[in-house]
């Protein structure tokens, strides 16, 4: 197996269905003050070609890194990130130029002024004359999000820290299901195994500017938890010839039942970065999850990187220049 820089990470806390994930042997004020060189390393995990030909593709031999990926698996790499963003090359302009536009839309004080810079990006809405300006201003805002792609790399971290850190096997990649920028695959974020001890895990990954915001979203997505997981485990039946490391031929319609299902819930986060206030935070919101999960049991993985939107320009970055280390 190819040594990730992920092997240099590890559960700095792990108590009560809580865990905290941090670089070992390094505090996060060490990992602040060094945080172009902390992101730029996390970038390279998220997009190491080994790593996205085993997480995003439907290969044939995903029990194993390649050592160095042939001509043909790094085409596939390519198209998959392709499949996630139009145009790889240009992802990092293109990030430039909507932060730019954002910004603006931000500073604008009137609807006429946010109508002149939707105008001068080749960005329409209509009916902005019905509502007022902090709608439009969403509204406007949101056309210029890029973040769908940001959370497929925030899945991409968490496929790395529940196999290379907490040792649960990949089974099922929500990434390899994605045909299309900007569409969804349905069900769980990523489905994991622990055969030894017969669990499986059912993985819902965020990644936004704070925990607060993360732990919100990630109540939102428990909506309709057992559904989807009574739907990941029906498309894993229908589907087995398509799931990692050979589970497929061990997980049937016999056998699925002697599998206890368990949630993971993966918070790629910024701003908190005190592990005692994070578990007070997590804590603070556990009885909510419950009462949505019902009784399966769950996980939540805090991985704290201080700064969302400088790990989001650092992600572009290596997102436009993947060609050329490869």
């Amino acid at each position: 197996m190819q040594k990730s820089d992920i092997h240099s990470y590890e559960k700095k806390y792990d108590n009560n269905g809580i865990q905290i994930i941090g670089k070992t042997g390094v505090t996060m004020a060490d990992l602040i003050l060094q945080l172009e060189n902390w992101h730029d390393e996390i970038t390279k995990i998220i997009l190491c070609a080994n790593n996205l030909y085993y997480y995003a593709t439907n290969n044939s031999d995903s029990d194993y890194y390649l050592e160095e990926l042939s001509d043909s698996n790094l085409q596939l790499v390519k198209k998959a990130l392709e499949i996630i963003i139009k145009e790889p090359e240009k992802f990092y302009n293109i990030y430039q130029e909507k932060c730019y536009y954002y910004t603006k839309i931000q500073k604008a004080s009137t609807i006429d002024e946010i109508e002149i810079i939707l105008k001068e990006c080749g960005i329409k809405m209509k009916n902005t004359k019905k509502i007022d300006i902090e709608r439009v201003r969403r509204g406007a805002q949101s056309k210029l999000c890029t973040d769908y792609c940001f959370g497929v790399f925030g899945e991409m971290l968490f496929y790395n820290v529940v196999e290379n850190i907490l040792y649960r096997k990949l089974l099922l990649s929500k990434v390899e299901l994605i045909t299309a920028p900007n569409t969804n695959a349905h069900g769980s974020d990523g489905v994991f195994c622990d055969e030894n001890k017969k669990i499986l895990y059912f993985g819902e990954a965020k990644f936004t500017v704070n925990l607060s915001a993360g732990i919100t979203q990630a109540l939102s997505s428990m909506e309709k938890c057992l559904t989807r997981v009574k739907l990941d485990k029906d498309f894993m039946l229908v589907h087995g010839k398509d799931l990692k490391n050979g589970y497929g031929k061990q997980i049937t319609v016999e056998t699925i039942d002697d599998y206890k299902c368990e949630i993971l819930i993966f918070l790629l986060h910024g701003i908190e970065v005190d592990y005692e206030k994070i578990v007070q935070e997590v804590e603070k919101n556990k009885e909510k999850f419950t009462e949505k999960i019902g009784e399966l049991e769950f996980t939540i993985i805090s991985f704290p990187i201080f700064d969302k939107e400088h790990l989001k320009e650092s992600i572009a970055k290596g997102v436009e220049n993947y060609g050329s280390e490869n």
